[in-house]
């Protein structure tokens, strides 16, 4: 078993000189270790900033994330796309790959990414795509929102709540 560092305790990062990498739960070792079996994971929670988001078609999808309780080190979190009634003729897909890996740099507690939103002349009802946080980086994990819907909004359609950012 082990215990869980407290704010302020004195082990905290006094570990200096140690040449382990990870704790006996095989977390990786940020900076200076701590004191004992324990290390203070730091690193954060990944969420979406809301459960919603809504884009006019053929401009790009604003998608927030935020990196809550711990900014430190540099952390990494994936951000995928899933087909709904949206397909991939309307916006451009996230595959699950590293290259829909989002940087966090030490510090950092936002990030921004555009999903760009294909036009096209057909009037329309909204349709819908999600977008899903996986894959953290040792040291973070997913929070509560870590699944959001993203609503393409045709302008010329009267069809659709276009005005509720977060659904």
């Amino acid at each position: 078993k082990t215990c869980a560092l407290q704010a302020g305790s004195p082990a905290l990062n006094t570990g200096a000189g140690s040449t382990i990498t990870s704790d006996q739960r095989g977390f990786r070792i940020i900076d200076v270790p701590d004191l004992g079996a324990y290390e203070t994971q730091l690193g954060g929670t990944f969420a979406f900033g809301a459960t919603g988001f809504f884009a006019n078609e053929a401009g790009p999808a604003t998608i927030t994330i935020k990196r809550l309780g711990g900014n430190e080190g540099t952390a990494i979190v994936r951000v995928t796309t899933q087909n709904g009634t949206a397909s991939a003729e309307d916006f451009t897909a996230r595959p699950d790959t590293g290259a829909s890996d989002i940087l966090f740099n030490d510090g950092q507690d936002t990030a921004t990414i555009l999903i760009q939103l294909a036009s096209d002349s057909v009037v329309e009802p909204n349709e819908l795509f999600s977008v899903k946080l996986s894959s953290p980086s040792p040291g973070t994990t997913l929070g509560a929102i870590s699944t959001a819907t993203v609503v393409i909004v045709d302008p010329s359609s009267t069809s659709g709540d276009t005005k509720n950012p977060n659904l």
